[in-house]
């Protein structure tokens, strides 16, 4: 999960987003801090976020040289079921500032590319720990890092470089560490010794019915007019579709509106552009149910003779 998987609403938000974490293009990773207009508002389920913050906070206790707390946590489960969101939401919301890496920004074509990149990571998050800020880092999709060979792919110089500096990071005694998340949806491919027993715990997340409508009633809280047992009715029919699937839903509602502003257009210039953006901003109707199973029906999430997946 980028930043562009964030499920941002509307255009209000999008663009206080922009002002609320900062991205290093030179090191690759970005900062989220708290007030982000996203993430603070975002519900978390009770039983994700102590996850969690007991795992950042036991990395912060004092007297960690007689209790050792795994530096790693792994959140493993189906994709887009909100593993990263959730985990990111998780510490903002408690003052807690995350650096995030995608896995992909771990790999390179060049000796030393995936190590650099980790090592300017952990740098900042150790010169902002000196400074007396707590932070978290999270390494989404990890599963596709360096760190994963299967058996038919041969270990490279820069995945054993990546796993060789990321357990020495569990092993020194020396210095300050930095919690640190793992997301991904298979971890059985990962370097087993980088995540065993005392050096990650491990948290499998697969939300049950009630937490998934809990999540997905929060995502849909601003945008519906239907009844809570019509919203009863559509869960139950779209409850094996993923989270992203039902966020999904909102763009899906805000395209339509977009799309319905076509007529009479010839030339799409800012004017144009500005003039949708308004519109979309201001159009006070939200989803009925009706409307709400049309979208899910498009998106194949009718999980009874309707429609399937």
């Amino acid at each position: 999960m980028g930043f562009m998987d964030r499920n941002l609403n509307d255009i209000e938000s999008l663009r206080e987003a922009y002002k609320t974490f900062d991205i290093s293009t030179e090191n690759k990773y970005q900062i989220f801090k708290y007030g982000d207009a996203f993430y603070s508002t975002l519900n978390v389920l009770k039983r994700f976020k102590n996850t969690i913050l007991t795992h950042v906070i036991s990395i912060y206790l004092q007297n960690n040289d007689k209790y050792l707390p795994p530096l790693f946590l792994v959140v493993e489960g189906t994709a887009g079921e909100g593993k990263t969101s959730q985990s990111i939401a998780s510490c903002i919301q408690h003052g807690i500032t995350v650096i995030y890496i995608s896995a992909s920004q771990l790999s390179g074509s060049h000796e030393h590319d995936a190590i650099d990149v980790m090592e300017s990571v952990y740098k900042k998050a150790i010169d902002m720990r000196k400074q007396g800020d707590k932070v978290a880092i999270i390494i989404d999709d990890f599963h596709l890092s360096n760190a994963s060979v299967d058996a038919n792919v041969k270990r490279t110089i820069n995945s054993s470089l990546l796993t060789g500096y990321l357990m020495n990071l569990t092993q020194n005694k020396e210095e300050e560490k930095i919690p640190i998340i793992l997301t991904g949806n298979d971890f059985s491919q990962v370097y087993s010794p980088l995540i065993r027993a005392g050096r990650a715990d491990r948290f499998e997340w697969s939300p049950n019915y009630d937490e998934k409508k809990y999540i997905v009633e929060n995502i849909f809280r601003d945008y519906l007019k239907c009844s809570s047992v019509e919203f009863d009715r559509f869960f139950a029919r779209c409850s094996k579709a993923s989270i992203a699937d039902f966020s999904q839903l909102i763009n899906d509602y805000r395209k339509s509106m977009v799309s319905s502003c076509f007529d009479n257009i010839d030339i799409i210039d800012d004017v144009i552009i500005n003039n949708i953006s308004r519109y979309v901003e201001t159009r006070k109707e939200k989803i009925d149910y009706k409307l709400l199973i049309q979208f899910a029906k498009e998106r194949h999430m009718l999980g009874d003779r309707n429609g399937k997946h």
